[in-house]
């Protein structure tokens, strides 16, 4: 019997690796399981200060690694990573206990003083694929401003057992669809690297980079950093009181789950004041593109990977607040369900069914789940999320209503579904009857043959 084959995914810093989505569903058709691995925001100044700030997430990664290893002990675990993931990873591989089969290194960071040959126990005989963008300058400049990275996401290791192919590709133009199905999906299948299009053509380095890299700007961003840490207007500033809410992207989650519309949006609230703000939400308003409105309620908050609503199962709020205690950014993302449309009664029922046959909402979907609820309730689910469809091509808008200490604010956004969206949206509602799929935290983990939902860049409005 074939071995299963994971593949981890470890995103940069300032993101929440919108493009795990895109890369899983690829990837799952060479049978591949992808498991992101999220550590949360790493902001600007926790990446360039070179000391403790780096080690939670570098903890946060290897913890992850361990567990999944530890759960598939008879699995090849593959890791794609990005930006400061790649330094992660490396910094994880220092510690004992773990073995990985492939790696692809991506916008690396990685020093140059890396050596693969010291790691030969706990890799497999395939080399590391270092894809580098030439046109990425962000290694460089990590390179240059601080300490403990290196330049190789641009320049390549140029070491034994590492394999840089070189694209004309800035730091996250990597993350296309194309690109994933071409270059990594052979290389993770079986390690075949193919060559890239500029591979015999590619130019010299550019004398800037070249200087750019070898430049002792650290030393220029210490001595900034301590002058403004010693410089009163900077304590001037640490008083103004500047609080609000805004969109931490344009992206959002647009799927119809457990038979609502639901939308998730990511956002970022910042203060610099003294004293803890709080931050209440409570409905959603979605306007069709013909002008009728719909409310959606709050149904929780996830920090980190979505996926955290598998350890919340049934739990379904109608509002929540997000208190920030010390001043600075918090990112968050919400997830917004139309309850009055009946979903609370739903999945109370499906609840009650799965306690009386002393079942518990399981965190991912298999064929051995079919069977728990009763094909009545499965009718009624599936009727009833076609009854309650609103989805149709055009402009949508939504206007979110939040309170800050109480003082009513208002964020607005605008997004398109194409005929495309609505028919892939739409292969839930027939996989309902199934008994896969019925329930809110599989959204991010539906079977190959159903959508689930559409990431949909929106516009910001005034």
């Amino acid at each position: 019997m074939a071995k299963s084959h994971i593949v981890v995914l470890i995103h940069g810093i300032r993101t929440q690796a919108e493009w795990a989505e895109m890369v899983a569903q690829t990837l799952s058709e060479i049978g591949a399981i992808c498991q992101p691995i999220r550590y949360g925001f790493f902001d600007l100044f926790s990446f360039i200060f070179p000391f403790w700030t780096r080690r939670g997430p570098i903890k946060r990664v290897l913890r992850e690694l361990y567990d999944i290893q530890a759960n598939n002990r008879d699995a090849d675990i593959s890791i794609v990573a990005h930006s400061f993931g790649t330094y992660a990873l490396m910094k994880c591989l220092e510690q004992p206990g773990l073995s990985l089969h492939r790696i692809i290194l991506c916008g690396s960071i990685v020093s140059n003083d890396f050596r693969r040959a010291l790691l030969r126990a706990k890799l497999s005989d395939d080399p590391i694929l270092n894809d580098c963008g030439t046109a990425d300058v962000y290694p460089i400049l990590a390179s240059a401003v601080t300490w403990g990275y290196g330049p190789t996401g641009t320049f390549g290791f140029g070491t034994t057992g590492v394999k840089d192919r070189f694209n004309r590709f800035g730091h996250s133009e990597f993350f296309s669809e194309h690109y994933v199905r071409e270059f990594w999906l052979p290389f993770l299948d079986n390690g075949t690297i193919l060559p890239s299009k500029i591979q015999r053509t590619r130019s010299t380095t550019p004398y800037w980079q070249s200087v750019l890299s070898k430049l002792p700007l650290r030393w220029v961003l210490a001595a900034l950093m301590l002058f403004a840490a010693l410089s009163p207007t900077y304590y001037l500033y640490s008083l103004w009181p500047s609080t609000g809410l805004s969109f931490a992207g344009n992206t959002a989650i647009i799927s119809h789950v457990a038979g609502s519309p639901n939308v998730i949006l990511p956002f970022k609230f910042s203060h610099f004041k003294l004293v803890a703000q709080t931050l209440s939400v409570n409905k959603l308003a979605l306007f069709e593109p013909n002008g009728k409105e719909h409310y959606l309620d709050v149904e929780g908050a996830f920090f980190n990977n979505p996926a955290e609503f598998c350890t919340k199962a049934g739990v379904i709020s109608t509002a929540t607040a997000v208190t920030s205690v010390m001043p600075g950014e918090q990112y968050f993302t919400l997830s917004f369900l139309a309850l009055s449309s009946g979903l609370r009664e739903v999945m109370t029922q499906t609840q009650e069914e799965l306690l009386k046959k002393g079942k518990q909402q399981p965190c991912r979907p298999t064929l051995d789940d079919k069977d728990w609820l009763s094909a009545e309730t499965l009718r009624m689910f599936t009727a009833r999320s076609t009854q309650t469809w609103i989805w149709y091509p055009g402009d949508w808008r939504f206007v979110l209503d939040y309170t800050v200490n109480g003082q009513p604010q208002t964020l607005k956004g605008q997004f398109r579904l194409t005929t495309g969206d609505i028919d892939c949206m739409k292969s839930v509602i027939e996989h309902y009857s199934s008994g896969i799929g019925l329930f809110t935290n599989w959204r991010f983990d539906v079977p190959q043959n159903v959508c689930g939902f559409v990431l949909k860049v929106f516009e910001v409005q005034n």
